[in-house]
């Protein structure tokens, strides 16, 4: 049955997956954001990226990173508990709806759902991750305009 889906980004995962040195780079977050805003113009999904609270210390641009959150666009996870449990936490409450985009396996939280958990790689500025559009086509709802709803209300009437 498609549905309404929501994913779950790891997203101190993601600023990692390419470093600038020792530093995290907030440029990855973009990329996965700009990424998953063309995924979602088609379809019923929804997407929340999670940081580590320690990611201010170690990314390029904390000012920026610091703006996404107030803007409620990331959320930063309470110090001293890793996103990686909040997004465990999340998922086992609702694996019908939820896929998790990491490249952490999630070995310590016995997570054995790697159907919903899409890895990824950033290729020349690009986030290629295999299986999820196609995941997205079979299992997500699709977008309808404003339009449409009236139209298809008319018809059920």
């Amino acid at each position: 049955m498609k549905q309404k889906i929501l994913i779950l980004i790891d997203g101190s995962n993601v600023a990692f997956n390419r470093r600038c040195g020792k530093k995290a780079m907030l440029e990855n977050i973009d990329l996965m954001m700009l990424y998953l805003e063309d995924l979602e113009k088609g379809h019923e999904i929804e997407h929340e990226f999670l940081v580590d609270a320690n990611l201010r210390h170690i990314i390029n641009d904390d000012a920026t990173l610091q703006h996404l959150i107030s803007e409620n666009k990331i959320n930063e996870c309470p110090v001293g508990i890793k996103a990686d449990e909040f997004i465990m936490e999340y998922f086992y409450g609702n694996e019908e709806t939820t896929i998790i985009i990491s490249n952490d396996r999630f070995k310590e939280y016995k997570f054995n759902a790697n159907d919903r958990l899409f890895r990824f790689m950033i290729i020349n500025d690009k986030i290629i991750i295999p299986r999820l559009k196609e995941f997205v086509k079979k299992n997500c709802n699709e977008k309808r305009d404003v339009l449409e709803e009236i139209e298809m209300e008319k018809i059920n009437a």
